[in-house]
Order: structure tokens, then sequence, then C-alpha cells
């Protein structure tokens, strides 16, 4: 049975000069809401994140000091069910495709931020899921901060989604929780999915 919760973050945009930093508050609101203290978190596009003994982080920039610099799109270098939280947010870089309702064409529209950003190549939504999910522990999570609501993957739950708000001008941003399923035979209860206050999307 699903527990409900009416959860919105009002997040200041990042005063940092790094333009990808998480939003001001956000690793806080997450450690509240799903708890970071402790645990062993994987920050899958790194940036300016600290790194310690439990947050280990990757970003491609040679720039940028990380623990990790792979490619999110291929097979990431790290054995499976390591990480209890692993934390995306990837650039919103998309590749949409219209499809012109007087003439019947398709018109791709391509949208790419990393290029401009950080000197990128384009990261398509959804290239790095499947690793991340590969990665976390089982009943760990995943979460994905982006402008899309991420559909859930595969080998994974949806277990909260709740927008987030950093100010005028700025797009409302979706973070979707999921929470990867235990294939054991351990005994453990599924725990709860909590919703926010969008509309329920499995």
């Amino acid at each position: 049975m699903a527990m409900q919760t009416k959860e919105a973050w009002n997040l200041h945009r990042n005063s940092k000069s790094y333009t990808g930093a998480y939003p001001e508050g956000y690793l806080r609101n997450v450690d509240r809401f799903i708890g970071l203290t402790g645990k062993k978190v994987l920050h899958l596009f790194g940036g300016i994140t600290k790194t310690d003994e439990n947050n280990h982080t990757n970003d491609i920039s040679k720039d940028l000091p990380s623990t990790f610099k792979f490619d999110v799109r291929k097979v990431f270098p790290i054995e499976d069910n390591t990480y209890d939280v692993v934390m995306c947010d990837p650039p919103y870089d998309m590749d949409k495709v219209h499809v012109c309702s007087k003439r019947g064409k398709e018109i791709r529209e391509k949208i790419h931020y990393g290029k401009g950003l950080y000197n990128t190549e384009f990261v398509p939504p959804y290239s790095f899921m499947k690793e991340a999910v590969r990665v976390c522990k089982p009943e760990g999570f995943i979460c994905v901060l982006h402008f899309l609501v991420y559909k859930k993957p595969d080998g994974a739950e949806r277990y909260a989604l709740i927008p987030i708000i950093s100010g005028p001008n700025l797009r409302i941003r979706a973070l979707s929780i999921f929470q990867k399923l235990n294939n054991g035979n351990d005994g453990i209860p599924p725990k709860p999915k909590v919703l926010g206050i969008l509309p329920t999307i499995i």
C-alpha cells in the first residue's frame, strides 16, 4: 500500500560559480528523505561534489577532482551491488521527435546542454539507468534529478516523485527516486512507496 506525502522542495539555485552544482540544500533534503549519512553514495555526475570515504564521484571532466572518470553511457567499472544510493543529476540533454499535425512529418529537436556548459558529448536520457541500477545495492535508491519525470527502470520500483522549484525563469525539476528490488529470499517485506504531490506514475 502506497504512503502519500505532500512533498515539494523550494531550493535556491546554487550560488557556487560551477554551473552543474546541486541546488542549495538538495543533499540535506535527500538525506532527510531517504538517508545519506553513513551510507555509501555514488554521485554519478559529480561536478564539484566533495569526495570522502562514503561519497564517491564520477565526472568526465579532467579539470575536476573525482573518484572515477568514466563515460556513463558505457559499462561502469564498478562491481554489482556496491552503493546504497546512486545520485544522478545529468546534463539535461534531450533528443525529441515531434510529428507535424498538418504535414504528418517528423521534426527532430536535439537539446544539448552539456556541450555548451561542460563541453561534453551528448548524454541521452536513460542511457545510464541500467548501470545505475546494477551498481546499487538491493533495496538501495537511485535518485534522478531532471526536468523529465523518469520512467521506472527494470529491476526497481518507483519510491517517490518530488517536484523541485529553484526560482523565477527556471524550469521545475522532478526528483524521481527508485528503489532497487530485492530478489533474494531473505523474508524482508517490500517497503511502501512514497508518492509526491504529482499524479502517481508507475
